[in-house]
């Protein structure tokens, strides 16, 4: 016996329309994402409270869409707030909107000197999310085995940038807090905080810090601190490559003056002819 049913009776779902919800929701996302770094882009660096504020959205949906935004690195935070991501910098070099992209446009000739004249990878290295990006590498062909201490994304504590710029943080507290072990990658990783803290007392002491196989055996790196205007350490230049060859006096004077001429490039000054300044550096 076949049983009827009434389908007038029955719940209602138009496939096409449910489909049409739900891009209008995602559509919605993607604006108020866009919005969002619309805003960071305008101001440069901004909280959570003033991009709600411009946009007219409540705090909890800023904190969601910027989670969301920096997973995929198109906003970074520091401890001055949310500013563009190292992701959002490769799309668009607007200066006024976006610190990194004008260090990174005003380092690459120093860069693309301190290469040459070093022989090894070079790379300029800024934080993101509590890891260290590089927004500028240089190296040849031949050099792509050597540039493994200068991946997109590495940790702070195995790398000879990530312990310079924890050596001008004064925040560092947070980075390697009290009694907190490190993450072991080799061997010659520190790991004990006690020695990290020395470690990084020593590269504030002279201006330049080391790695020695501490994230990949037999490879090397050093790195020196770039400036602000306002004196505040912001970036590191890194020469990495095969111990032997980098833990040489004469490319640590090359990453200082490098350093030096690009902190100079950003506060407007001149740095005896920089990037000349290196041939003075060897």
């Amino acid at each position: 016996m076949a049983i009827g049913v009434n389908s007038d009776l029955l719940p209602f779902s138009d496939p096409t329309k449910d489909r049409a919800d739900t891009a209008a929701r995602r559509i919605g996302q993607l604006g108020r994402a866009a919005a969002v770094m619309d805003v960071v882009a305008d101001l440069g660096v901004a909280s959570a409270a003033q991009i709600g504020r411009r946009l007219g959205l409540a705090k909890s949906t800023v904190h969601r869409l910027l989670t969301v935004l920096q997973v995929h690195d198109l906003v970074s935070r520091d401890r001055d707030g949310f500013r563009l991501g190292v992701r959002s910098l490769g799309w668009a070099d607007r200066e006024q909107a976006a610190p990194v992209a004008r260090l990174r446009r005003l380092a690459l000739p120093h860069l693309v000197e301190l290469h040459r004249r070093a022989g090894a990878a070079v790379a300029l290295a800024t934080w993101s999310r509590e890891k260290v990006v590089y927004p500028e590498r240089i190296y040849d062909r031949s050099q792509l085995a050597e540039i493994a201490p200068l991946l997109p994304s590495s940790p702070v504590h195995a790398t000879a940038t990530g312990k310079i710029l924890l050596a001008f943080d004064p925040a560092a507290e947070r980075w390697h807090p009290a009694g907190v072990g490190l993450q072991s990658y080799t061997p010659a990783t520190i790991t004990s905080p006690s020695a990290f803290a020395a470690e990084i007392e020593r590269a504030r002491s002279a201006g330049i810090a080391t790695a020695v196989g501490e994230l990949f055996p037999d490879l090397a790196e050093l790195a020196a601190p770039v400036a602000d205007p306002r004196r505040r350490v912001i970036a590191a230049v890194g020469i990495a490559g095969p111990a032997d060859r980098i833990l040489r006096p004469e490319l640590g004077r090359m990453a200082r003056a490098t350093a030096a001429a690009i902190t100079a490039a950003l506060r407007g000054t001149d740095f005896a002819g920089a990037p000349a300044a290196l041939l003075s550096a060897t």
